[in-house]
């Protein structure tokens, strides 16, 4: 009987653990630029609920996206805004070689109605253009912004008009639509996702800066297989769709 006790004690605690571990899920830590929240957050919950995985992303500048890789040392998978964060990635091997499958085109936003009568990027040095550029170091968009008004002669002209440098492309887009600045350079997609009341303005293509958005696998995986599966569903034609949808334009499909 004694026997038997110990023999049910043993075969109930391994039940036990066995089930503990069948309730475990795998999971990702993902890091993501800002800009690309909407489209991710759909991807994410499909992924998880087809798959019985968690899958965890932290949103935020591609500056400080890329310090909390290299601080932490953790990480699965990198989604900056631009490659110009990934290459420093790459130089600092903290990622392997990034899949580039969309485009980030930046464009000027301004209040609906366009009150200040911006028609494009030489009307942002005006006298009394309140102007909200991205940060430089934190933000993929803002030293895209200083390239596109550098080659336009007027990045210094431009730096007398701004008011705020933000961290993240959604304030940006709130700071036009709650009136607190004239006009704005974001991303599209970031417009099309963000904005409310807002026009956007094209930049003369002579002055654009269109840049590509890349995700790759972080050296630090602990899950290089799911990683790689998630990196395939997120580049995938469903995927590609979802992004689509958010205002996103897809390599070899802008014509």
């Amino acid at each position: 009987m004694k026997r038997f006790a110990i023999f049910l004690v043993i075969l109930i605690t391994l039940l036990s653990t066995v089930t503990c571990k069948e309730k475990e899920k795998e999971e990702l830590l993902i890091f993501v630029g800002a800009g690309m929240k909407k489209p991710m957050d759909e991807l994410k919950g499909i992924y998880e609920e087809k798959n019985n995985v968690k899958i965890n992303i932290v949103y935020g500048g591609a500056g400080s996206l890329l310090s909390q890789i290299e601080t932490t040392r953790k990480g699965d998978l990198f989604m900056p805004g631009s490659m110009y964060h990934y290459k420093i990635a790459e130089e600092k091997n903290l990622v392997d070689e990034g899949v580039e499958f969309l485009y980030h085109i930046p464009v000027i936003v301004v209040k609906r109605g366009n009150p200040k009568n911006i028609k494009g990027l030489l009307d942002l040095d005006r006298e009394g253009v309140k102007i909200a550029l991205g940060d430089e170091n934190s933000l993929a968009i803002g030293p895209v912004s200083r390239k596109i008004l550098e080659k336009a002669c007027i990045y210094e002209d431009v730096k007398k008009n701004v008011v705020v440098r933000e961290g993240a492309v959604s304030k940006l887009v709130l700071d036009v639509n709650s009136n607190f600045v004239d006009a704005s350079i974001v991303w599209r997609s970031s417009a099309v996702q963000f904005g409310i009341d807002l026009e956007i303005i094209p930049i003369e293509e002579k002055f654009n800066e269109i840049k590509t958005i890349p995700i790759g696998i972080v050296k630090f995986t602990k899950n290089e297989k799911l990683s790689r599966d998630f990196l395939s569903f997120v580049i995938s034609e469903h995927g590609k769709e979802i992004f689509k949808k958010y205002g996103f334009v897809v390599k070899d499909e802008e014509n």
